[in-house]
């Protein structure tokens, strides 16, 4: 939504707040206050804290007529209401628009004004209770309205027809006349509607809250939630595939889906409730519902503790250090996983060790720890070798890959993530098909294919894409800015790096954010503006130090080397390129290693000392020409350039 705030003056409108569950309702706010920077308007028959209250009053007098009068003339007989007193009618109603559409319904549906107005002033409680449980009790309402009312009252926010069909108890054949004479019983008392489409119905506001109501004191009322939760959790069972349809599918029903999630554990069907929790956290990751599959999998893990279930609790505590990996909560992600790991060993539970074992590799590798994240690598295949796991070898073989080109080895990288290719494709899993087909782009990219490379990555955004894989979408783009940057297209790169950038803010990806911000700020380098360029760099460096990510505080570091060289700076940026070469080669990053070696030999020569400048290029140019990469040419034309004696005029900084 913020690209559309920034875009034009703009105002949110929020109705029904009430009826947003409780944890939402604080996300809403904090969005609304801290970060959407726009006005709001809430509408909510309950107060709301740090707010500017405006108290709603009952339409006037001539307003209320002039509704009245609207409704009175699409009814079926508007010559019943020429002896009906209209004020009674809007006293009754207490002038609310909706108990005023309720009751000129009862009126229309009895043709007797006077029966239903009676009626209505003797009933209990508050207007809109009254004229809501008369519809409820009308006679008509007995041939199957009040059960679909009460079961669509379940369904958030509606409900295809065959779905609420089923869940009211009329899903045969044989009750489909019964089926449709609900609908149109219900929509005639203005009790339900169709969404925008027709194909969906729908129950909004005091509607819903007052079925609510009625379904909590109705005898069926478990009866009702039992079958919506085995619909739903047919559902899910008949999505389970990562497969563009089957995530389409998920999506459409997601709401009803986590609601269905949150009614079996109500009534005690914490078995298929945690069931519907580990299917539905792949999609949740995978569509960037990152804080709905945290407290999914928490409310999983919790419930599989209730049951002192140790093993169950361990591998949901997985599923939630997966996603807190994901925003850069490492060391919380790390312990959980250290936890899960030695209940899985204490439990023979190899399957769920080798994921773990996979994931804390992740977690290591996105820090720099390659030795470490290869020995966590390594026992996760040996496990998944012996259990024939053949799409966790895949998984595995890709992650060994990126190591192998962290560390600067081109040819088993490339070797490692074709195997698993061939695998991720026998298997049909398009989201291991899109990473490995991106990460074979990001490496001919290192090796100077900009037009493979550029293919490659369209290749993998095209498939996540049709995935609704947001974080992979985000990583495309920025890896596509980097192509358009590299070939001088300064403003669309741009454009790629903001939209991956607000992609990664969304998802509280803060390695997405850092990645992001540290291209803006070679971009702005590039561009001649060194105090945004310095703004971009800094914040990317924070992010990355607070992350501790030692694989990609080095480019930063560079990229400020850069940076301090424009600006004149040449000790402090000799003291950047140290600290960069440093870090690179206590990890091993051969191609980063270069990349400094060669920044620095520039450096050298710019404060005149050429022998050691010559030295500093030379050994840039041997680990580029090993690892075949096209920069050697570049660092080559610099070497024989200096000793030949010719001056260094101009560099451009686009940074790989």
């Amino acid at each position: 939504m913020r690209p559309l705030i920034a875009a034009a003056p703009t105002l949110i409108s929020l109705d029904n707040f009430e009826t947003i569950n409780p944890e939402e309702q604080l996300l809403c706010k904090d969005f609304l206050a801290q970060r959407a920077h726009c006005s709001a308007l809430i509408t909510t028959r309950e107060r709301i804290a740090d707010t500017y209250l405006i108290p709603l009053v009952a339409m006037s007098p001539d307003e209320a007529n002039e509704f009245l009068e609207r409704l009175i003339r699409q009814t079926q007989d508007p010559d019943i209401y020429i002896e009906v007193n209209r004020h009674r009618i809007l006293k009754t109603a207490e002038f609310n628009p909706l108990i005023i559409q309720w009751i000129v319904a009862q009126i229309d549906l009895a043709q007797d004004p006077e029966e239903v107005l009676s009626d209505l002033a003797h009933g209990e409680g508050e207007a809109a209770e009254r004229v809501f449980d008369r519809s409820f009790n009308l006679p008509q309402m007995a041939e199957g309205g009040r059960a679909v009312l009460l079961a669509l009252s379940l369904f958030m926010p509606s409900a295809t027809r065959p779905m609420l069909a089923e869940v009211a108890g009329m899903g045969k054949d044989k009750d489909k006349k019964k089926f449709r004479r609900a609908q149109q019983t219900l929509a005639s008392l203005w009790l339900m509607k169709q969404t925008n489409d027709g194909q969906r119905l729908t129950i909004e506001g005091l509607t819903r809250e007052l079925a609510k109501a009625r379904l909590s004191r109705d005898p069926r009322s478990k009866i009702f939630q039992q079958r919506y939760v085995s619909r739903f959790l047919s559902f899910v069972r008949a999505n389970d595939k990562t497969t563009p349809a089957d995530l389409n599918s998920l999506q459409a029903e997601k709401d009803n889906i986590l609601n269905a999630k949150n009614v079996a554990f109500e009534i005690g069907e914490w078995q298929n409730a945690i069931l519907m929790s580990s299917r539905m956290h792949l999609f949740l990751d995978l569509r960037g519902y990152w804080d709905e599959a945290i407290r999914c999998a928490e409310q999983a893990l919790d419930a599989a503790r209730e049951a002192n279930n140790e093993g169950l609790a361990a591998s949901f505590a997985t599923d939630v250090a997966s996603i807190l990996a994901n925003r850069g909560e490492y060391d919380s992600a790390q312990r959980m996983l250290q936890e899960a790991i030695l209940i899985f060993r204490k439990l023979k539970d190899d399957p769920n060790l080798a994921k773990s074992l996979n994931n804390l590799g992740i977690i290591a590798q996105g820090q720099g720890e390659f030795v470490e994240a290869r020995q966590l690598y390594d026992e996760s295949l040996e496990i998944e070798n012996r259990l024939n796991d053949i799409n966790g070898v895949a998984k595995t073989l890709h992650n060994l890959g990126v190591i192998a080109q962290n560390q600067g080895d081109f040819a088993e990288a490339r070797q490692l993530y074709n195997d698993g290719l061939i695998v991720s494709r026998k298997f049909e899993d398009q989201k291991g098909v899109a990473i490995t087909v991106h990460q074979l782009g990001w490496l001919t990219h290192m090796e100077g294919d900009l037009t493979i490379a550029y293919q490659l990555y369209h290749e993998g955004l095209e498939i996540r894409k049709k995935l609704g894989d947001l974080n992979g979408i985000a990583s495309s783009l920025h890896h596509l800015g980097m192509i358009a940057q590299e070939r001088g297209g300064l403003t669309e790169a741009r454009q790629l790096y903001n939209e991956s950038l607000e992609t990664a803010k969304k998802l509280g990806d803060q390695s997405g954010v850092a990645t992001s911000l540290h291209q803006l700020g070679t971009l702005s380098l590039a561009e001649g503006d060194y105090q945004e360029a310095d703004k971009f760099l800094n914040q990317s460096l924070t992010i990355l130090r607070k992350l501790k990510d030692r694989h990609n505080i080095p480019e930063c570091l560079e990229s400020i080397g850069n940076l301090q060289v424009a600006r004149n700076s040449f000790a402090e940026a000799q003291v950047s390129y140290e600290q960069a070469l440093e870090m690179s080669q206590a990890i091993g990053d051969k191609f980063r290693i270069a990349c400094v070696k060669h920044s620095l030999g520039l450096l050298l020569e710019k404060i005149n000392d050429k022998a050691q400048a010559v030295q500093s290029l030379r050994e840039s140019l041997s680990i580029f020409e090993t690892l075949g990469a096209a920069k050697a040419e570049t660092v080559r034309h610099d070497l024989e350039r200096i000793e030949s004696g010719e001056s260094h005029i101009s560099r451009t900084f686009s940074i790989v």
